[in-house]
This record gives structure tokens, sequence and C-alpha cells, in this order.
């Protein structure tokens, strides 16, 4: 009885409604077919109507229009960016003759275990022609690779450059930072120590600190105090400019290792971040030339109010907000360098010399490099390389090159025939940096 009541009632509220067609629904004399579409076209009419309002609520409320506002501030307020240099010669070629002894163990002839151990760490950074892994059988573990790497840091210190900041002196190489990376052995100039940058499970066998300061800058905050200069801050002008001298004995530079490259490649990056090939650089190539750099630095900060807003819509972290497992510090190009270790990882069983890793992660060996070396090519490719959710810092400094120009040095400038002379006169920055408040 109830539910008929109830019915004769919709049927009377329908039959009375000022809302076209909604009378027909309930009409008897209108056939049963019509009052079908009636039906049909209000359920649509109301799904359209409920779809636009949550469209609506999604503008407002989960990811609005964000402004942005430009200015300026002073360069003092940001780090002055590291500058990491990485020879193009990997070692000297009196050390590790690459084509003769890789060509001996080609060959299949009795070679040494040191020379088997010097090919096997050359094949990890020299550039590889397409034949250079035919017919090569190098019986070395992971563990020994490890250490015959670590046991090469000590071929860059003649090739760490003099170099100036506030004043020049050979004292000056004190400052850099040695590391592996997928250049070789590399020196950094104002990286930060990297207990700063890296977790306890990180693998320290590749990195060499020089650094050992009290930290006093982090990338949301700025510089703690204003007398603090670790790492060193930006300035106007040429007070606080960056400049190196770049020698090379050209009598010992294995040719077939670099390939057709030749000088030095230099990057500039955040000091929180190791060298990545996502980085900016320029290769510092003709001999007997000053290269004067300029960079323009961007500074970008997010309203703290925007926090309560989805990662997705915003697409960029809160300091906190996204943890990872090798380095201390969140950027964009670290996140993405641990996603690429662990592809290479999951789909090769092992990583790359230069790669972040545990003390438990085997290292590629040149059996695997055929198999891994388009293994960055595949992970830019597949979809499981951009479902790390690597998104930018919301605060965050972006350094971009602005000019650069070659110069040719005076005649009196000779270091020798046995000796090609490279300089870097001068990096430096537009006098103001730009700030882009969002």
């Amino acid at each position: 009885m109830r539910k008929n009541k109830e019915i004769k009632t919709l049927k009377y509220l329908s039959k009375i409604s000022t809302i076209h067609g909604l009378s027909y629904i309930g009409d008897k004399r209108v056939s049963r077919s019509c009052r079908f579409l009636w039906i049909l076209s209000l359920v649509v009419s109301c799904s359209w109507s409920f779809f636009y309002l949550l469209k609506v609520y999604e503008k407002v409320f989960i990811a609005p229009d964000i402004s942005v506002k430009i200015g300026y501030v002073p360069l003092k307020h940001f780090p002055f960016p590291a500058i990491t240099i990485c020879p193009h010669n990997k070692f000297p070629h009196t050390t590790i003759n690459y084509k003769e002894n890789l060509l001996k163990i080609k060959r299949a002839e009795n070679v040494s275990k040191l020379i088997e151990a010097q090919i096997e760490v050359a094949l990890q950074s020299c550039q590889l022609g397409v034949y250079d892994l035919e017919d090569v059988e190098l019986n070395i573990s992971s563990e020994h690779l490890v250490y015959n790497l670590s046991q090469y840091q000590y071929f860059i210190d003649d090739m760490i450059p003099v170099s100036c900041f506030d004043t020049c002196s050979e004292s000056s190489r004190t400052f850099y930072s040695r590391f592996l990376t997928f250049q070789g052995f590399c020196a950094s100039f104002n990286l930060m120590n990297f207990d700063e940058i890296f977790t306890k499970e990180m693998s320290r066998d590749f990195f060499f600190n020089r650094v050992q300061s009290e930290l006093s800058w982090d990338l949301t905050n700025g510089y703690s105090n204003n007398e603090s200069d670790y790492p060193y801050r930006m300035s106007n002008g040429n007070y606080k400019s960056f400049d190196a001298i770049l020698l090379q004995d050209n009598g010992n530079v294995d040719k077939d290792c670099s390939g057709f490259r030749r000088g030095y490649e230099v990057y500039w990056h955040l000091p929180n971040e190791v060298l990545t090939h996502w980085h900016s650089s320029i290769n510092i190539n003709n001999i007997n030339k000053d290269n004067q750099i300029y960079l323009r630095t961007k500074s970008f900060k997010m309203s703290p109010e925007l926090q309560k807003y989805n990662v997705k819509y915003r697409q960029c972290y809160f300091d906190g907000e996204k943890k990872l497992k090798f380095f201390k510090i969140y950027t964009e190009k670290n996140c993405k360098f641990e996603c690429l270790a662990n592809f290479t990882l999951n789909k090769h069983g092992c990583v790359r010399y230069f790669m972040p890793r545990d003390k438990s992660t085997p290292l590629c060996t040149s059996k695997d490099l055929q198999a891994v070396s388009f293994t960055e090519i595949d992970f830019e490719d597949n979809a499981d390389g951009h479902q790390c959710d690597c998104y930018p810092p919301c605060n965050n400094i972006q350094y971009e090159l602005f000019s650069w120009a070659e110069i040719n040095l005076l005649p009196d400038m000779n270091f020798g025939e046995h000796f090609d002379f490279r300089r870097i006169r001068n990096i430096d920055f537009e006098d103001e940096l730009k700030d882009f408040d969002r």
C-alpha cells in the first residue's frame, strides 16, 4: 500500500510539474516509447549538468589558475653554481694504451691481470666504437671493477685546473671534489659535501671529498645568515667570478679512447646535485683560447598556500613532500637519476658505475655493456621512465647559458709545445636575478 502511494505521489508531481517534459513521464495518455525518450533526455541532461559542475569545482578548488609575478632580487642571496670539469682524456696514454691492449685481448693473446683490469676500466668510460666489444672476453667481477675504478681517482689530480674565485693559487685545487660520472672522473668546484647530498644507503666508492665546511644554505630557505659562505654565494660584477687554467699534456692523450672530442667539458648545476647527462654544458675544445661564459639565473618560489592543492595539478614538490632513497635533497634531476638507476637494475640486474646504488647492487661489467648501452634511450621512451613523478621543487633555482665567447690569447702566453692551453677566463652572471613568484 505504501509503495503504491509513493508511486501515485510521484506521478502526481510529474503531472503538475512546470519542468518541460517531466509532466509527460507520468501521463498515461502518452505512449511508453515517448515517455522512455523523455526519461532518457532527463537523465542525459542531469548527467551533463553534474559533469560540468564537477569541472567548475575542480577549476576553483583543486586546480586554480596560478598567477606569476616576476621580480628582481640581489644575486648575493643565491649560491654560485657548482662548476664540474670533465677531461675528455679519461686517463694518460702512458698508463693505459687502450687500442693496443684491446687488440691483444681480441686476438686472445696472453695479457696480465693488470692489463685486463685496465681495459675493463677503459671500456666503462671510453667512447666505444661499433666493434669495440666484439671478441672481448674479460672475467672481471663487479667487486674487482669497483676496486679498479676507485684507483683511477688519482689520475685526475694532474688534470684539476688551477682556478680563481676570490684569489688565484695552487691551493685552489683543494676546493675541488672528485667523483665518477658518465664522463669518467670529474672535478667539481663549489659542490656540497657528499655527506650532505647522499643518504646512508648510497655507496660512496667513487666519491672523494675535498670540502669540509658547515652547510648554511638550502634550496627552500636560502642562506641561514648573512655571514656564511658555503656553498659560495654569487655576487654582482667580477668580484666573485670563476676563472680556471686548463693545461693538458698533448703527448699523453689517448685519442682512441676519447674519440673525436678533445679538451674539457664544463658543466654548471646546483651545488646540491651531482652531475648527470641532463645538465647543460659547453665543450672547451680550441687551444690557446680565453673562454668567457655568462650565465642567466632564475629563481622560482611558490606560495605555501598552494601546498593544499594536488601535486599533479601544481606540478612541483614542496620541501619534504617526496623522499628519495639515495639523496637527502630532492631535486628533479636527483629524482630522475635515481629513477634511471632503478630502471636499469630492474631491466639488467646491474647498474652502470656512475649510477646511484647501495653496496649490494652489482655494477655492469663489459659483458653487460652491449645490453645496457641503450638503457638511457629506453628510459626516456618507455612509459616506466615517466612513472617516477619527478616534478621540480616548488622553490627552485635554474642556471642557463646567457653568452659564451672565445678570445685569442696574447702571443706571449706560451706554455711550451708539449702542452695544450685553455682558459676559462670568466664564469659570471647578469647583474640581477629574475625571481618568479607563483
